[in-house]
C-alpha cells in the first residue's frame, strides 16, 4: 500500500494556527479552519497578488479583528494543531513504505509508545531579489569548490548530493536571517525555550538522480546538541528539476525508540523559501530529475542546525 501523506481527510486537522509576521517586526496569532478563504487570501498577498491598497482582517480573537494593509505582510507560519494518536486505524492499516529502509530507531527515554503528528514552519521570500541574485551568481562562481556528500554512519547508497562547507559571506547572511526568525518560528512550532546555541549551515546542491533516505538530525554523540533544522531552498529560473521533494515523518515512539511513521508532510521546495522542524524528526529528500544534468539547474539549499 502506498503511504499516507497528511492531509488526507482522515487526518487533517480541522483548525491550524496562522503567526502573521509583519514588516516593521512583531506579528500576530490567529486559528483558521483549515484552507479557510483567509488562509488564502494572506498567501495571496505575500505573492503580491492582491490589489494595491487592499486590507486584510484578522480575527484574533472573539469580538476582537486587526485590520491591517496587505503590503504588511512578510511572512506567514502555518501550524497545524498537535494531535497524538495512540493507536489510530488509519495508521494502523497502512504498510510500511518501502522508502522508509527501517532505519535504527533512537533512544528517547520516557516517551509513550503513539504517534504525533509532527509540525513544520515554512516562510516565503526569505532574501531580497537582489540578494537572492547575489547568492545564485557565488554558486555558478563555486562550482569546481562543492564535494561529495557522505553520512555519519557511512551508509553505502543512502545519500547523493554535493555540499559547499565554506561560503562566506552568505553563511552569515543565513545566520542573520535564522535569528531573525527564530522567536516566531519557536512559537510555531511550540519550542518554549528559543535555542541559543551556535548556527550550523552548508550550502547543498541535489542534481540528477540525487536524494537523502530517512534519517535524522541529533541522533548521535556529535549532533545531539542540535535543536531545529532549517532548509533554505532557492534555483534558477526557469526551474529545470522536478522532485526533490522534503518529507517530514511523523514522530512514533515504539518500546522507548523513535522511527519514522508511515504518514508524513510534504514541504515543496519553492524558491526563496525556509522550513523549520524540531532537529529529532524523521526526514528524506525525494530523488531528483535535472534531465540536463547542468549544475546551474540543481536544486540548491542552505540547510542547518540550531543548537541548544
Amino acid at each position: 500500500m502506498p503511504k499516507i501523506e497528511v492531509g488526507s481527510p482522515t487526518l487533517v486537522p480541522v483548525r491550524q494556527k496562522l503567526t502573521v509576521l509583519l514588516e516593521g517586526g512583531g506579528g500576530e496569532s490567529l486559528f483558521v479552519e483549515h484552507y479557510s478563504p483567509l488562509h488564502h487570501q494572506l498567501r495571496a498577498a505575500l505573492a503580491g497578488e492582491l490589489a494595491p491598497g487592499t486590507l486584510l482582517d484578522l480575527p484574533l480573537r472573539p469580538e476582537v479583528t486587526l485590520t491591517i494593509p496587505a503590503s504588511r505582510l512578510i511572512g506567514l507560519l502555518t501550524e497545524p494543531e498537535q494531535i497524538t494518536l495512540t493507536a489510530p486505524p488509519a495508521i494502523a492499516q497502512v504498510a510500511a513504505p518501502p522508502a522508509v529502509e527501517a532505519p535504527v530507531g533512537v533512544l528517547v527515554p520516557g516517551e509513550p509508545d503513539g504517534i504525533t503528528l509532527v509540525t513544520c514552519a515554512q516562510v516565503p521570500d526569505v532574501f531580497s531579489p537582489d540578494d537572492h541574485a547575489k547568492l545564485l551568481a557565488f554558486v555558478r562562481r563555486s562550482e569546481t569548490s562543492f564535494v561529495g556528500t557522505t553520512t555519519s554512519t557511512k551508509r553505502d547508497n543512502y545519500r547523493a548530493s554535493s555540499v559547499l562547507y565554506n561560503f562566506a559571506p552568505f553563511d552569515e547572511m543565513m545566520r542573520s536571517k535564522i535569528r531573525q526568525l527564530l522567536p516566531a518560528v519557536c512559537q510555531a512550532l511550540k519550542i518554549n525555550d528559543i535555542p541559543k546555541g551556535s548556527i550550523e549551515a552548508q550550502l547543498t546542491a541535489h542534481n540528477d538522480d540525487n536524494f537523502y533516505k530517512v534519517h535524522n538530525d541529533n541522533g548521535s554523540a556529535d549532533t545531539a546538541h542540535r535543536v531545529l533544522t532549517f532548509v533554505y531552498y532557492f534555483h534558477d529560473q526557469p526551474k529545470n528539476f522536478t522532485g526533490g521533494e522534503l518529507l517530514v515523518y511523523d514522530h512514533k515512539v515504539k518500546g522507548g525508540y523513535h522511527y519514522a511513521a508511515e504518514t508524513y508532510r510534504t514541504i515543496q521546495p519553492m524558491d526563496n523559501s525556509i522550513v523549520f522542524f524540531a532537529s529529532q524528526e524523521m526526514h528524506e529528500v525525494t530523488r531528483v530529475s535535472c534531465p540536463s544534468l547542468k549544475f546551474m539547474d540543481s536544486r540548491f539549499t542552505i540547510n542547518g542546525w540550531v543548537g541548544k
